[in-house]
């Protein structure tokens, strides 16, 4: 009897320490998030990307939830749920890829204004200045134009489901890259999935 209390007060511990650990890191993300004005997590929100005011990059560790700079520059990023895909455009519209947290950045040909990298980083698109649409598989991959017009632009985790809105803030949908735009009703001004 006396061996199953221990455990018991065991098991008790452990479980305010794991609350403790919960605690601190929702209270890193939440100053990560308020630190920047555009956050991306990877799908599982262990990998946090996002960049303030400034253009600063910042990135949330999963063990510690230390939210620190990251070098470089950027006015937008995007990451894969397993964060070893980062994509990011500067404010020159530049087209950065990173290999996750550790790998350096590696700039991209073309121009875009925002990036969204879909969740195992096999699917990529983009919009430029002009509100061009553009799609590439991957890192590998390369710029393929598509049609269309939209100012922002979100791609689901498996590449299977594109959202995006246009300057007239009309919301269009495509299902992947294969797939044709079609309108869809409301009014937003940024679309994320």
């Amino acid at each position: 009897m006396h061996m199953n209390q221990d455990a018991l007060e065991k098991a008790r511990q452990q479980v305010n320490d794991l609350k403790q650990e919960q605690a601190v890191l929702e209270d890193a993300l939440e100053k990560c998030r308020e630190d920047c004005d555009h956050v991306h997590e990877s799908g599982d929100c262990n990998h946090v990307w996002g960049v303030n005011a400034k253009d600063e990059i910042y990135y949330r560790a999963p063990q510690s939830g230390i939210c620190e700079r990251i070098g470089g520059g950027l006015k937008n990023v995007s990451v894969s749920d397993d964060g070893n895909h980062v994509w990011g455009v500067n404010s020159g519209d530049a087209i950065y890829y990173k290999a996750g947290h550790s790998g350096s950045w590696q700039k991209v040909e073309g121009a875009l204004k925002q990036v969204s990298v879909s969740g195992d980083g096999n699917h990529v698109w983009g919009v430029n200045s002009r509100d061009a649409i553009y799609y590439r598989t991957g890192f590998s991959g390369s710029w393929k134009k598509v049609a269309g017009k939209l100012k922002n632009i979100s791609v689901s985790d498996d590449g299977n489901h594109v959202w995006g809105v246009n300057a007239k803030d009309e919301i269009y949908y495509r299902a992947g890259f294969s797939g044709s735009w079609k309108r869809i009703g409301g009014s937003l001004k940024q679309v994320s999935i």
